[in-house]
């Protein structure tokens, strides 16, 4: 039977099945998308925040000066929610609106602290409210130093032009410091600051911080190196993976930087002295030499001329090896990064001694800087030549001192010698020694370095230190003297102190190659006497930190002991003439402080307690009389004045640079020459004291 009529299509049921159906996929759907909608704009929120706290801690990194200074950025403004330019609180990037924040601690890593923190640690937060009210935060860290880094990583910062940040730096001046040309064509020089020996609590261990900068035409900073070098007590303390010593690269510009060294199993040792400096924990880890080592690497990491790796103590005066224990070094340290990194053992090669007066012309100025550049290019050369890498030393390395080669090649219009003449008794003088540092380099190194070229200098780790302080100063005669030296000539060669360059008697905090011409017989014979004043400094670490006790300093190792470096400077001492018509006329300048217990404790002498650069820093001014001079203290009580005066006149001397509160008197002495005189004459005392003391107090004067 067939079915007329038929019809096909979709039930009720069906069509209401298949509405859910899609009603619950398009939900689904919105669902979907507005979740990958919220998710985006999560994402977009947070790399907008990433680059708010990236932003900041670049803008914190960029400073014009160290200390506050008005109208500038300043490394030392640097603070919780301060400095830089962009501003705490509120920032709006794209449809959010975030808050910035930072906190800074700030890090001292020496003992006492300096002025300024070592580096500043800085945590940079931002947070914001997202589209469904929920508070988000994200935090970033990083390390402000107070100069740009000395890594080769600066090149790849924040400024994205291949080329380090600059800023304006004021040059020094001579004697102190001596800037050396590296690079004649864009006009870049190179110096190294003052150096300033601090002494830790422990009173042994002697930290030793200046920074090397390179700088153009315009005075801008492209390279600031920070060295700081310190001795240390450590105890042997097995074997570790520690860090090698940094090393030096070139970058595009053609400026010398350094990296850091990769880390090595190796022996190493702990700081033994919870006093010292917290430096010493990367000098006793890391400062371990021996062994052998594979590529181009020297065979001692630290020491490249493979001196013994042995460590030392002292029995005494004596250096005794130990192998387990406790031991003292010295280690040379970089800032690289904002932390201090190891570096390769300082290379002394040559010692200079001149005169104040010589450094301050700017003609021989000229002369000491091709002498610089005659020793480095001669140490260079002598590396390429006689090395054989990496095994040791093929030759000794010589080269003509300073005074030998000034005779041929000083520059036209300055000196053709170093050597001084002085009058016995004459006004005391302070020496200068500088002191010519290279590092080895490897053999790959040295191939890149072209001596010939004008430029060279730019390529080579080298270094000109004023170690005035630092040097140990005598004075030596080739000839038997009929009194003894000090009769003649005396040369100050105290303990190092903690010294601040920013004092501006910077040598007078210590005295070191401060030379006095003392009072010899005076006659008409015009006697000379010749004499040397040697500075003398050991070739490695210990030449710039030794280890100070007992009222000296010592070397860390026999090697340092048996390799000193000496520079000299020939001093010839003049009897005093005096004619017929003049008679010799002395006198006492007494300067007298309370004693540090007070009054009732009676009184002491400016150079006993304390105050002895501020005996030494008054001065005398003479009417009447020639070859005047005011003497350096004797016995820590008084300072001898001699004058020659001509017969019928009246000398006086009148006092100056005396301590604001002191009471002078008299102010001016005076002392009248009979026509008739014919023999000495004792003028009388001058009394400098504290307004503590009264006159009935001060001793007589008697000659």
């Amino acid at each position: 039977m067939n079915r007329a009529n038929r019809q096909t299509g979709f039930g009720l049921i069906e069509v209401m099945v298949a509405f859910v159906v899609i009603a619950v996929s398009a939900a689904a759907l919105i669902k979907l998308q507005s979740l990958y909608l919220r998710s985006e704009g999560e994402a977009g929120s947070r790399e907008n925040a990433i680059l708010l706290a990236q932003s900041k801690l670049d803008d914190l990194r960029v400073f014009d000066t160290l200390t506050t200074t008005s109208g500038q950025l300043a490394y030392q403004d640097i603070g919780d929610n301060s400095g830089g330019q962009l501003n705490a609180g509120s920032h709006t990037l794209g449809l959010t609106t975030f808050t910035l924040s930072w906190d800074v601690t700030d890090r001292f890593l020496t003992t006492p602290a300096g002025a300024l923190p070592e580096f500043k640690d800085v945590i940079v937060s931002v947070a914001w409210t997202d589209r469904e009210g929920q508070g988000r935060s994200l935090a970033l860290a990083g390390v402000i130093a107070p100069q740009q880094t000395t890594d080769k990583e600066l090149m790849t910062g924040s400024g994205g032009s291949g080329e380090s940040p600059q800023v304006t730096y004021t040059p020094g001046v001579a004697p102190d410091v001596v800037a050396i040309t590296i690079d004649v064509a864009q006009g870049v020089k190179q110096e190294t600051t003052k150096p300033l020996p601090k002494v830790s609590n422990s009173g042994g261990s002697i930290q030793v911080q200046f920074e090397t900068v390179t700088y153009d035409q315009q005075s801008s900073k492209q390279v600031l190196a920070d060295s700081l070098t310190l001795s240390c007590e450590c105890s042997l303390n097995g074997t570790a993976k520690r860090q090698l010593p940094a090393k030096p690269v070139a970058v595009n510009n053609g400026l010398l930087y350094w990296q850091e060294g990769s880390y090595k199993n190796k022996a190493t040792g702990a700081s033994n002295s919870n006093q010292q400096s917290d430096l010493c924990d990367i000098c006793c880890e890391d400062h371990f030499d021996g062994g052998s080592s594979s590529g181009t690497e020297f065979a001692d990491y630290f020491n490249p001329l493979n001196r013994s790796p042995a460590k030392y103590k002292y029995a005494g005066t004596t250096l005794t090896a130990v192998t387990s224990g406790p031991y003292l070094d010295a280690c040379r340290l970089l800032r690289i990064n904002g932390y201090y990194k190891p570096m390769p053992d300082w290379n002394l090669l040559q010692l200079v001694v001149v005169s104040s007066e010589f450094l301050s012309d700017s003609n021989n100025q000229q002369s000491y800087q091709n002498y610089v550049k005659y020793v480095v290019k001669s140490y260079v050369d002598w590396q390429k030549d006689t090395l054989n890498w990496p095994s040791g030393i093929g030759s000794t390395f010589s080269v003509s001192n300073f005074p030998t080669w000034l005779a041929t090649n000083a520059v036209s219009g300055g000196d053709t010698s170093t050597a001084l003449v002085r009058s016995a008794g004459s006004t005391p003088l302070q020496l200068i020694a500088r002191g010519i540092f290279v590092d080895f380099m490897s053999a790959d190194w040295l191939a890149t370095v072209d001596t010939s070229a004008e430029n060279f200098l730019t390529k080579v780790p080298f270094y000109d230190i004023n170690m005035t302080m630092l040097a140990r100063w005598s004075v030596s005669s080739t000839v038997t003297m009929p009194k003894s030296l000090d009769s003649y000539l005396t040369v100050s060669s105290e303990l190092i102190k903690t010294l601040d360059s920013d004092v501006a008697d910077y040598y007078g905090v210590y005295r070191r190659g401060y030379t006095t011409p003392l009072l010899e017989t005076k006659n008409t014979s015009g006697n000379e006497q010749a004499l040397q004043v040697n500075a003398v400094a050991y070739q490695a670490n210990s030449g710039i930190s030794p280890f100070q006790d007992n009222k000296a300093e010592w070397p860390v190792a026999v090697y340092d002991s048996a390799n000193q470096v000496t520079g000299s400077l020939s001093f010839t001492i003049k009897d005093k003439i005096i004619e017929d018509d003049q008679v010799s006329v002395s006198a006492k300048l007494f300067c007298y402080a309370l004693s540090n217990k007070g009054a009732s404790e009676g009184l002491e002498g400016c150079a006993t307690n304390g105050k002895n650069k501020t005996f030494d820093l008054i001065t005398a001014s003479f009417t009447n009389g020639s070859n005047c001079s005011l003497g350096g203290a004797i016995a820590n009580s008084y300072r001898p004045i001699t004058c020659n005066v001509t017969k019928g006149k009246t000398l006086s001397v009148t006092t100056s640079n005396t301590p604001a509160s002191y009471t002078v008197s008299p102010m001016t002495l005076t002392k009248a020459v009979p026509a008739d005189q014919s023999g000495p004459l004792f003028a009388g005392c001058i009394y400098v004291y504290d307004p503590g003391i009264t006159s009935t107090q001060l001793p007589a004067c008697t000659q």
